[in-house]
């Protein structure tokens, strides 16, 4: 496994994890780069979310990786909301751009930080999946609560490359959650709500009353 996580490593865990939940890591980066149409992306979102109330798609920009959980509401409007563990100011520009092409209302979230200066936000994807797991037998994903802490998951890089040709991605799921465990604390944090409707963008704050990190 290189220092990097690449769209087949993260399929390579999350989907057995989370099953029909989940949509291959190349979907979105295809559809960025126009391999694929914005509504092709559209009509295979709209086709799986008949099947499941919630997807997982890993979102390639500016050579990141964030979380996007996408739903739709009883109208039939395609939702998502994004987790990035190292937001910015030009990452949410192209991102912006994007949803607006395929528009599509999102929302952006920051859960744990990554270290600063480390290539770990596909470990953080992960992570989210991990999180989102529980909820594969259930209508709507759980709330994952962000949190202000900076997290190192360098830890499961080298879990990860021991455990690439042994073991099962839930195995080695379990193992991670016990390699790593630091506070998910509650506190306030900054949402972003962008409509393509109305062309608005509302900032505000939530204070999350549980968390879901051990």
């Amino acid at each position: 496994m290189t220092d990097l996580l690449d769209s087949d490593d993260l399929d390579r865990i999350i989907e057995p994890i989370l099953g029909r939940n989940y949509v291959k890591a190349i979907r979105f980066f295809d559809m960025r780069t126009g391999r694929t149409t914005t509504q092709e992306f559209m009509n295979m979102l709209r086709t799986r979310l008949q099947g499941t109330p919630w997807l997982l798609v890993p979102i390639h920009v500016r050579k990141h990786w964030i979380s996007g959980v996408f739903t739709q509401d009883p109208k039939g409007e395609v939702q998502c909301t994004m987790y990035d563990s190292a937001p910015s100011p030009i990452t949410r520009k192209e991102l912006a751009r994007i949803f607006r092409r395929l528009g599509v209302e999102h929302r952006l979230r920051t859960h744990a930080h990554q270290v600063r200066g480390s290539n770990e936000c596909g470990l953080h994807v992960i992570l989210i999946a991990n999180l989102l797991a529980p909820a594969t037998s259930t209508r709507n994903p759980p709330t994952i609560h962000p949190a202000n802490d900076y997290v190192s998951l360098a830890p499961w890089r080298k879990l990860l490359a021991r455990n690439r040709e042994t073991q099962s991605s839930k195995e080695t799921i379990a193992q991670m959650m016990d390699v790593v465990v630091t506070p998910w604390h509650q506190g306030t944090y900054r949402q972003e709500h962008v409509s393509h409707r109305d062309g608005q963008t509302k900032v505000g704050t939530s204070r999350p009353t549980v968390g879901l990190w051990r």
